[in-house]
């Protein structure tokens, strides 16, 4: 075979292994339930509760431990020189020693704090949990608010865009008008003044666009050279909401996790205090060792000592007096269980408040909402009807100026009440305490 043959194999090997490699991803695109359940799964925050979670679980194990023996193996080697003539003491002799000793210890009573230990780590893990739904929640209000206000600043620039169309149309007509005298430059002048304003408010939506997008970035961990595609659209209207506002207050009441991670907050306080008071009571262990000692002399004529031997006992351990550690103790963990009942108090009330506000935010929300598309419905009639008759010298260029703004400022109230409904909509959920999706 010739040598260029040879020279074209590894060319065509590399060929095949680039159109065998997998091409990485540049674009993503994402509807509002993708997004969230994509941060719930490559979140940082959200894995590391996960993580605190099961650190939790292990902690359960490692309480109870408390109610098991402990088993402990010590062993010693000595070497004793000893040089004084006459010395009549063995222990004193020029000897070699070494003992082997194992020792297990069964606790029987440690004035029930093993058991508070117990129903401690239980609660942490329960408390643990409830801190995992809590940022599950939060996380899928920032996704849907980031997702709204996306949507919000995309449709905004259309209606500018629109706006800015519009705008140019009139200044082309007007020009016209200026240039035969049939119209005062002044009249181009505003036109270029309002045109100017719009493809500000163009240039501000464009900006609330990539800030709405850079926050769902770091919210859904997605590396900056990634194209980001939203896919959905703002709701035309809510329906309305079916339940009574007691009913709704009694569901947040329920589930929300501010309350959870409080009650539980209390009980863990409580179980300390448990702890803390166990320390006047007696503890109780048994115990039980082996012995295996062996020594050797080095002056004649003494025998040697190999002694093996077992020990069972009971030893019972009791602090009268600690120096008043445990009674400032108890008292400072009192104060703490009534000051985690005062904030329990607050979360309810405040709980309540931001459920009603929602509630009726959602109601008046439905209102603007029909106004604003009776608005839209009357401003693009009289867009139109301005625009024809300035064509034919009917209408003046402040009618058809003016039927401009209207036109565009319905519409951004149309936009507006329907981002304001969707977000109200979003954190009266929230507010249930459950994570909807």
């Amino acid at each position: 075979m010739a040598l260029s043959n040879y020279l074209r194999i590894p060319g065509i090997f590399l060929c095949l292994l680039a159109m065998a490699s997998p091409v990485a991803a540049t674009s993503l695109h994402l509807t509002v339930d993708e997004a969230i359940l994509r941060g719930l799964e490559q979140n940082p925050q959200v894995k590391g509760s996960h993580l605190a979670v099961a650190e939790a679980e292990e902690g359960i194990n490692q309480s109870r431990s408390a109610f098991l023996p402990t088993l402990s193996v010590d062993y010693s080697y000595r070497r004793l020189y000893n040089n004084t003539n006459g010395e009549r003491d063995t222990d004193f002799l020029s000897q070699r020693s070494q003992t082997f000793q194992s020792r297990l210890t069964q606790p029987l009573f440690k004035g029930f704090s093993s058991v508070a230990g117990y129903r401690k780590a239980e609660l942490t893990r329960d408390y643990r949990h409830y801190q995992l739904n809590d940022l599950q929640r939060r996380l899928v209000l920032e996704v849907k608010q980031n997702f709204a206000d996306y949507l919000w600043a995309q449709q905004r620039l259309v209606r500018w865009e629109e706006s800015v169309g519009r705008l140019k149309r009139q200044i082309e007509l007007v020009s016209a008008w200026v240039a035969e005298d049939f119209a005062p430059r002044l009249r181009l002048l505003e036109l270029e003044t309002e045109l100017a304003h719009a493809l500000q408010q163009q240039v501000g939506a464009q900006a609330d666009l990539a800030t709405a997008a850079a926050d769902l970035r770091a919210w859904l961990m997605i590396p900056a050279d990634i194209e980001l595609f939203l896919i959905g659209e703002l709701t035309s209207g809510v329906d309305p909401i079916p339940g009574k506002l007691i009913d709704y207050i009694e569901q947040a009441l329920q589930y929300r996790p501010e309350l959870k991670l409080t009650a539980t907050d209390i009980s863990l306080a409580q179980q300390e205090r448990r702890i803390i008071r166990a320390r006047k009571l007696p503890e109780v262990n048994l115990e039980g060792s082996w012995v295996d000692f062996e020594r050797d002399y080095r002056t004649g004529g003494v025998p040697s000592d190999d002694r093996n031997y077992y020990t069972v006992g009971v030893n019972i351990t009791l602090r009268p007096f600690q120096g008043g550690a445990v009674y400032y103790a108890d008292r400072r963990q009192d104060l703490q269980i009534r000051r985690l009942g005062e904030v329990q108090r607050y979360y309810h009330s405040a709980i309540v408040a931001e459920v009603t506000a929602l509630y009726e935010r959602l109601q008046e929300g439905r209102s603007r909402l029909d106004a604003a598309a009776q608005g839209i419905a009357a401003a693009q009639e009289a867009y139109a009807f301005a625009e024809e008759a300035s064509r034919l010298g009917a209408a003046s260029l402040d009618t058809l100026l003016n039927a401009e703004l209207r036109l565009t400022r319905a519409e951004l109230d149309l936009l507006d009440a329907r981002y304001q409904q969707q977000l109200a909509l979003i954190r009266f959920e929230h507010a249930l305490g459950l994570v909807t999706y």
